[in-house]
């Protein structure tokens, strides 16, 4: 959680100089878009650990998702994800088992999160934004578990309504032992219907 609060008041420092800029409407904007990314897996589900016989190594991977935004103010969008994030996990066996295996192995999964998120207009104009982003949502972890995101937008315009963006952002699943996630993703979006 310290994290959590360190990364999002960097964040606003570093954004006080935008929030002065001249804004365009995002009212009743439409947007869908898609993501692909990587995260890095932090907390105590990442750590490795080792025994006489084994070592365990864990890791999240590759995410991609589906987003849809609203422009409920001038400044907010609202909207929902559908996010799906890899893990993997690597053994290897530094002893002899009892039945005379050695060797390494491992499993990996893609787990379905859906979430909830805003995004705040910092700076927004003609060609180029910069959005704060976050909200909240049900996080696959051994069963739904309750999450928080955060982080930062940019978004390129490449056409009137195809837009290209980047988003570095913090995930802290709310479980017994604590799971983050950097996740750092590339995405497009779309504006659809009228303005």
């Amino acid at each position: 959680m310290k994290r959590l609060l360190i990364i999002l008041v960097g964040i606003f420092v570093l954004t006080i100089p935008s929030a002065f800029a001249q804004l365009n409407d995002l009212t009743g904007e439409m947007l869908i878009g898609g993501y692909l990314g990587y995260s890095i897996g932090m907390g105590d589900p990442f750590k490795d650990y080792e025994t006489a016989n084994y070592k365990v190594t864990t890791n999240a991977g590759f995410c991609f998702g589906g987003t849809f935004y609203y422009g409920l103010q001038e400044k907010l969008m609202i909207g929902g994800e559908i996010m799906f994030q890899s893990y993997g996990g690597d053994v290897e066996y530094t002893g002899t088992s009892q039945y005379g295996y050695t060797g390494s192995g491992g499993a990996s999964s893609t787990e379905l999160s859906i979430l909830a998120n805003g995004l705040y207009a910092m700076n927004i104009d003609d060609e180029s934004a910069f959005f704060l982003c976050g909200g909240a949502g049900l996080y696959d972890y051994g069963g739904m578990k309750l999450g928080l995101n955060a982080g930062v937008m940019y978004r390129k315009m490449l056409s009137d309504n195809f837009y290209i963006y980047g988003q570095p952002r913090f995930h802290l699943v709310l479980a017994d032992a604590t799971f983050e996630l950097l996740q750092l993703a590339v995405g497009v979006q779309y504006m659809i219907g009228p303005k």
